[in-house]
């Protein structure tokens, strides 16, 4: 039966990276983190770049430090250049003995007189205006780690969507019934679509996880929190793959699920903490609250290790409950 379990598995793979449409729900979370560190700007904090010419003496570069980024260029060509670029980057050259600062020149008014200001102190010593950076609220921005908490329930979801397609391939294509005549049992079955989930999600989740947060994330944790939410992934991926006759239907119904499982841990966002015992009992609230505590620095309910024991014991009552369904709907020992 460890055999049959291992080549379900592997068929499951192999029709992942074969299929297309698979294919792209395999790779969905990365693209998406991808396009999230690319077009999304820090969210916490400004910064201002100098771009320094190698002829500009040492002690200057050094008082910008304490002011700005200062990236040093070999050239006065090499700083024009780098000012060119995308962002907001000044740029200082020493001509014929006096210092210029440059701008691309669609920089706001305000950020050029924060260069100015900062040139002025530095190189003469003058305090021509006092530039304040204030922050709009009492707490800092928790926009980063919400995004990769939103983007790690997709990941964790990515198993069983899979796993799901999986499923309706086996029925529509008859090889379930293949299955059914093997030494595989309805047990060995769930548990090699369990793997499955688990494997897919815990690779989606760390390629995720390093492309938003950079390696300074727990992946031990990280990983322990997508095995324990592998069996109620697992259970949405059955209900997909038991309900759907083909891959349309299973789109359709991906359509359904997907917000559903996404849309009751967003909104608790937004409720406050006194209201927070209303989404107590869906499991999804706790595999997000998991999360939460993982990246988060505020105190949430019952920490990582309550979150993800609640999780962990939802998610495998489901699974259990599962199983008669399964037999039922498939035909398996």
């Amino acid at each position: 039966m460890i055999k049959t379990m291992i080549n379900n598995f592997l068929q499951d793979f192999t029709n992942s990276i074969r299929d297309n449409m698979l294919l792209y729900i395999l790779v969905a979370p990365v693209i998406l983190a991808v396009l999230f560190r690319v077009f999304t700007p820090s969210a916490e904090t400004v910064e201002f770049h100098i771009a320094i010419d190698a002829s500009v003496e040492q002690h200057v570069a050094d008082e910008f430090r304490g002011y700005m980024v200062v990236e040093l260029f070999d050239t006065p060509h090499a700083v024009k250049e780098r000012v060119n670029r995308y962002d907001d980057t000044a740029g200082i050259i020493l001509e014929n003995g006096k210092y210029r600062l440059y701008f691309q020149g669609n920089e706001d008014a305000e950020v050029k007189a924060v260069y100015a200001v900062v040139m002025d102190k530095v190189l003469y010593g003058k305090n021509t205006a006092e530039v304040n950076f204030e922050q709009a609220g009492s707490a800092r921005s928790y926009f980063l780690e919400y995004s990769l908490v939103t983007l790690l329930m997709v990941a964790g979801l990515l198993g069983g969507l899979l796993c799901g397609f999986n499923i309706v391939d086996e029925r529509s294509t008859g090889s379930i019934g293949a299955l059914a005549v093997s030494p595989l049992t309805i047990g060995g079955y769930m548990a090699s679509k369990l793997v499955f989930t688990l494997l897919i999600s815990a690779a989606a989740a760390i390629l995720t996880a390093t492309i938003v947060y950079g390696f300074g994330t727990d992946f031990g944790r990280l990983v322990l929190a997508m095995a324990v939410s592998s069996p109620l992934a697992a259970v949405l991926g059955f209900i997909l793959g038991i309900t759907a006759k083909n891959q349309i239907e299973a789109i359709g119904m991906n359509k359904i699920l997907l917000p559903v499982f996404m849309t009751i841990p967003i909104v608790s966002i937004f409720i406050a903490s006194d209201w927070q015992w209303v989404f107590y009992i869906f499991p999804n609230y706790w595999m997000f609250v998991m999360f939460e505590n993982l990246f988060l620095d505020t105190p949430l309910p019952l920490g990582f290790w309550g979150s993800a024991l609640i999780t962990l014991l939802s998610g495998t009552a489901l699974f259990i409950l599962m199983r008669g369904l399964m037999k039922k709907r498939l035909n398996l020992r």
